[in-house]
């Protein structure tokens, strides 16, 4: 008798005999980043397009290296002339600092256009952090 208690209690055991079932790992979205670099000319315009890969939100930092003033604005992805006279500004940083910042919660699948100004009067060198979390 004891033989077959003993036997027992090992195939509960073998088989996972207790009540907790293993979870699966949650998946939590990875950080997004893009870093975009570019030439404004003086006094010009540049756009980027720009595709939203996940859900979150999202930070567009935009950086150069000099005394300069430029801008930085978000529209949405079918305007095609400068924002100001022609579309709707979603987001707009235009201070004077050596970087302007825009954020702004996105979706999955969304497109915008990015829009670089300048108010230099010499060509400016930029870079923009795109950064979805």
């Amino acid at each position: 008798m004891k033989a077959v208690i003993l036997t027992l209690c090992v195939l509960a055991s073998a088989c996972g005999g207790g009540s907790s079932s293993p979870t699966a790992p949650s998946a939590t979205p990875q950080p997004y980043n893009q870093t975009v670099t570019g030439t404004v000319s003086s006094l010009g315009i540049v756009q980027h397009p720009l595709s939203i890969p996940r859900s979150g939100n999202m930070t567009l930092t935009l950086s150069w290296g000099t005394t300069a003033d430029l801008d930085l604005y978000l529209t949405n992805s079918s305007c095609n002339a400068y924002p100001p006279d022609s579309c709707q500004i979603l987001a707009a940083s235009d201070g004077v600092a050596a970087t302007e910042r825009i954020t702004r919660t996105v979706t999955s699948g969304e497109s915008f256009k990015i829009w670089v100004d300048s108010f230099s009067f010499s060509p400016q060198n930029y870079t923009i952090a795109i950064s979805i979390q």
